[in-house]
């Protein structure tokens, strides 16, 4: 009889190496890392948590599996995460992603879908769907121009750096929240709030709309 498996495609982190780079075979399980350019990467499990992203990548999806720790991607050289696919946390715990991220002009999910994710690097390039109903925190100064839409029973977005220089939309559904945390969060930005979303502003923001 044939047992069905559900295998998600693309590379799995497994952290086997004696480094932390995303370059070297054995963090990757089969032994073969991923090529700079198309990959779709999985990290899983508790072993090297904290992956080094030693040059510049584009992937094309990326996925925190759900026997994840906490992960902190990080890059050593301050390389650019070029990101053309979507984004999901299926992992109880939260992520990190300290990294500069390009959105390849497009306009990516990302998925909050069992706990919260926070980019720290600058985000530019395209624009965002927030998914999932956790916490999605974008902390630097971000530059993406096409807008933020926060479908509905999509959690919280807290946009905590300057997001006035991408000019984009910002689009919250109903039973969602965005938080607001700078005194330029959204200054240039038009909001359009539907019926059950929220706003929220940080005490020390001062916040204007276009």
């Amino acid at each position: 009889a044939s047992i069905p498996l559900d295998v998600q495609p693309g590379l799995f982190w497994v952290g086997g190496a004696g480094d932390n780079n995303w370059s070297s075979g054995a963090n990757w399980l089969g032994g073969s890392a991923p090529g700079t350019s198309g990959s779709i990467l999985t990290f899983a499990g508790k072993t090297r948590p904290t992956p080094d992203m030693e040059t510049a990548y584009s992937i094309a999806g990326l996925t925190f599996d759900s026997t994840a720790t906490n992960f902190t991607l990080a890059s050593s050289i301050s390389s650019t995460l070029t990101l053309t696919g979507s984004v999901i946390n299926n992992s109880p715990n939260a992520q990190t992603i300290n990294l500069t991220v390009d959105l390849g002009g497009g306009v990516p999910t990302i998925n909050t879908a069992s706990n919260n994710l926070a980019i720290n690097g600058v985000v530019s390039n395209g624009g965002l769907i927030k998914a999932g109903t956790n916490t999605l925190t974008l902390t630097n100064n971000n530059s993406f121009g096409s807008g933020v839409t926060l479908n509905g029973n999509s959690g919280t977005l807290a946009l905590l750096g300057d997001y006035s220089g991408g000019g984009g939309p910002i689009s919250v559904a109903s039973n969602s929240t965005v938080l607001l945390g700078t005194a330029n969060a959204a200054a240039n930005n038009t909001l359009n709030l539907r019926g059950g979303s929220t706003l929220k502003l940080r005490a020390d923001a001062d916040t204007s709309f276009a």
